[in-house]
């Protein structure tokens, strides 16, 4: 995986290229391998490389295509890279090296914006034209790598990481109020703002064109046209037709020319992945886990149980998830405010990880496809719990607020019901997303200072989620939950923690169920292979029987949370965002590790 930077001065000046070099430091965790800048009258791209493919010089970026009109800064992997080139040489292109970089760029110096169609893969890139004078930026279907940029009078500036934008200099620290309402709501900033006023995320599934000045934004693939028509043969062949498609996903994230393991905590998802991967590898799977004093987060047992019965060779190791260190470090990483408490164990697996390979397979991305969040039981039974009188409701809110806030276990089922009966006064599409929230509206106004409770009046952070459920309108309600958390949860919250977490070890992580030809038909599948007799995954749990233990493919959903108990909440006084007063409140654990994120980064402004 790789690092990627560019700059387009806009009034045609030159471009600094130690401003280039600056970007790509600011960003060498991404690409440790080597480096390299091209500068060409008021353009600049650079990149930072880790070598997975083609780890010859032929494979070095910024690359130049072969006619010499087109340059190319990639970050990600493009895994049907062998059938495009297959189709490319039958049109007379030539190669010269064996990477999926060049590969890439040939396709889209033959077929212009259109080949970002034709791409299966993780990536985000940029290419110049040089004869139109045009920038071209993608970013691949779900969001698995980043692009941030910044559209400024002068400039254009993006790069894989703000840090790498800030490298770059001219760009204000100044904060966007609506984003940290987002993220006192959620935990994350929803796309395509960032927690600062100035820069941005292009949002995934989309390209931008840079034009004299002039930036445009347009979506090459459609999530939601995926889950239309249904598939109606009968199940056993809808268990064939997956197996097949996912095997092939893995099958295709296997190439590398680097050493390469899979995540493995013991539940279902990444357990099909190392089984999957056992059957269609010529090396014996190695598999890595974490560990946890506080048995509730404790998943190591299940992950030695996988890892024998599949044959792989495991690695686990015990860690304590208050390291300060770590801590700080997380700040660090993630540039920006991030209150998901599962980006502590995730950096310690990346760490562990990239101590003994430089891929890595992962599981993510299935529960957003098939339905795995316990969330998707509670619409189950919300649609029951509407027949209570609405005066009951609100009632059972009033003191479901009064339930305890913290508990040393993972999700204890005060939490679950206190979410519960808040969100069962608000209509079927915003109890979901009641799941996820943070702080209500009106505890966000005893959090944020007078003044920046100002600049949010009239904000509604679920106004993002209205605007998808209402595209998904036509779906069955599963289908447009799952649509909504794979443009939400799964965008902002998961595949950022994912990314940056390995990235911070320089290790690449790669995701088979977002292969976007099984999520094709994983989508059309109808909701009861997704959700039934109160099971999500019901498909995964059938077509695993014989290559899991049972013992997994029916054990309760556990997830990669943390405990976060001893953590210090470390707000500086007057911040300006924060109010004093609200330092003391007692919160769950979520609330409290959000507001000590939130705390590292208004300590470093």
């Amino acid at each position: 995986m790789c690092g990627i930077a560019g700059i387009v001065d806009l009034k045609g000046g030159s471009i600094l290229p130690q401003r280039m070099q600056l970007m790509n430091r600011a960003q060498y965790r991404r690409g440790p391998d080597s480096s390299g800048v091209w500068i060409e009258g008021p353009v600049g791209l650079g990149h930072c490389r880790l070598k997975i493919l083609d780890l010859t010089e032929t494979g070095s970026q910024p690359m130049i295509s072969a006619t010499g009109r087109f340059v190319i800064t990639f970050n990600g992997e493009i895994y049907n890279f062998p059938e495009l080139r297959t189709d490319l040489e039958s049109v007379g292109v030539v190669f010269r090296g064996t990477s999926d970089t060049e590969v890439l760029l040939e396709a889209y110096a033959q077929w212009g914006p259109r080949a970002v169609q034709r791409l299966e893969g993780m990536f985000a890139f940029a290419i110049y034209d040089k004869v139109s004078e045009e920038l071209f930026l993608a970013r691949d279907r779900f969001g698995k790598k980043p692009l941030h940029y910044a559209l400024l009078p002068n400039e254009f500036i993006f790069a894989s990481e703000i840090k790498g934008l800030i490298a770059a200099g001219g760009i204000s620290g100044e904060w966007d109020p609506c984003a940290l309402s987002d993220y006192l709501s959620f935990g994350y900033v929803l796309t395509p703002r960032t927690i600062y006023r100035h820069i941005y995320r292009l949002p995934a599934s989309c390209f931008a064109v840079l034009k004299a000045g002039r930036l445009s934004i347009e979506s090459y693939w459609s999530l939601l046209s995926t889950f239309r028509p249904k598939v109606t043969v009968p199940e056993d062949h809808r268990i064939a037709e997956f197996l097949n498609r996912f095997d092939d996903a893995v099958k295709s994230r296997l190439v590398s020319d680097v050493p390469l393991g899979a995540f493995l905590s013991g539940g279902i998802d990444s357990s099909s992945v190392v089984a999957s991967m056992s059957r269609n590898s010529t090396s014996v799977p190695r598999t890595f886990s974490m560990a946890f004093a506080n048995s509730s987060y404790n998943e190591s047992r299940w992950a030695a149980e996988v890892a024998e019965y599949t044959g792989a060779v495991h690695h686990n190791e015990l860690v304590d998830p208050t390291d300060q260190d770590v801590f700080s470090c997380l700040a660090e990483v993630f540039d920006e405010p991030f209150a998901d408490t599962s980006a502590i164990p995730m950096w310690h697996l990346a760490r562990l990880t990239r101590k003994n390979v430089t891929v890595a397979l992962s599981g993510d991305g299935a529960d957003e496809m098939l339905a795995g969040y316990p969330t998707y039981r509670a619409n189950q039974y919300f649609r029951i719990y509407q027949v209570v009188p609405q005066w009951a409701r609100i009632r059972a809110a009033q003191l479901a607020l009064r339930f305890p806030h913290f508990s040393s276990r993972k999700v204890g089922i005060e939490y679950k019901a206190r979410q519960f009966f808040i969100g069962g006064t608000d209509g079927a599409w915003k109890a979901h997303c009641r799941w996820r929230e943070l702080f209500s509206e009106e505890a966000k106004k005893r959090i944020m200072t007078p003044d920046l409770e100002r600049q949010t009046r009239g904000y509604d952070p679920f106004e993002v989620f209205r605007k998808y459920f209402e595209e998904a309108a036509g779906l069955e309600f599963l289908d447009a939950c799952l649509y909504v958390d794979a443009k939400t949860w799964l965008q902002d919250d998961i595949l950022v923690k994912v990314d940056r977490t390995t990235m911070a070890h320089s290790l690449e992580a790669r995701a088979p169920f977002l292969d976007s030809r099984l999520v094709d038909w994983t989508s059309r599948l109808p909701v009861e292979d997704k959700y039934s007799h109160r099971q999500g995954k019901a498909i995964l749990k059938k077509a695993m029987r014989g290559r899991v233990p049972s013992s997994v493919i029916f054990r309760a959903k556990s997830g990669f949370n943390a405990p976060t108990q001893g953590l210090p909440l470390e707000i500086p006084r007057d911040n300006g965002l924060v109010s004093d007063a609200a330092l003391g409140e007692s919160r769950t654990e979520f609330q409290r590790y959000g507001l000590a994120v939130l705390g590292l980064h208004l300590a470093k402004l």
